[in-house]
C-alpha cells in the first residue's frame, strides 16, 4: 500500500509530500492514524540520523530516531504498526487540557490569586 509521507527539508524545514510503499497489514493501523488527524512524519536532523513520528496539530507522537536508510523504514513502519488510537486520545487530552496558573502573591497583603 502507498501512503503520504511528510519531510520536513533542510535547511528551513521545508515541507515536501512523498509516496511510500508500506506492508499492507498496515493499512488499518494507518488509517486509524489519518482519521485521528495526524500525518506520518519523516525528517533527517542536524545529526545526520532519521526521525520518524506522527503529526498532530498540538504536537509530535511517537517518535522515533534511528540510523537514515533501510532502519528509517523499519520504524516508519512500526511507529504505524503500534499506533493505539486509546493511548494517543490520552495523550491529545493530557496535551490540550488547561494548566493552571501559578498563583500570584500580593505582597502587601500575603494574599494568593489564581486570577
Amino acid at each position: 500500500m502507498k501512503i503520504i509521507v511528510t519531510q520536513y527539508k533542510r535547511p528551513n524545514g521545508i515541507k515536501k509530500s512523498g509516496e511510500v510503499e508500506i506492508p499492507d497489514e498496515l493499512k488499518e493501523k494507518y488509517l486509524e492514524i489519518i482519521d485521528c488527524n495526524c500525518r506520518i512524519v519523516g525528517e533527517i536532523l542536524l545529526t545526520g540520523e532519521s526521525a520518524q513520528y506522527i503529526e498532530h496539530a498540538y504536537g509530535d507522537y511517537a517518535v522515533r530516531i534511528t540510523k537514515r536508510g533501510k532502519d528509517a523504514y523499519n520504524s516508519l513502519c512500526k511507529v504505524i504498526k503500534e499506533f493505539d488510537t486509546t493511548a494517543f486520545e490520552k495523550w491529545l487530552k493530557d496535551t490540550t487540557r488547561e494548566v493552571p496558573k501559578e498563583p500570584e502573591i500580593d505582597e502587601g497583603l500575603g494574599i494568593y490569586s489564581n486570577n
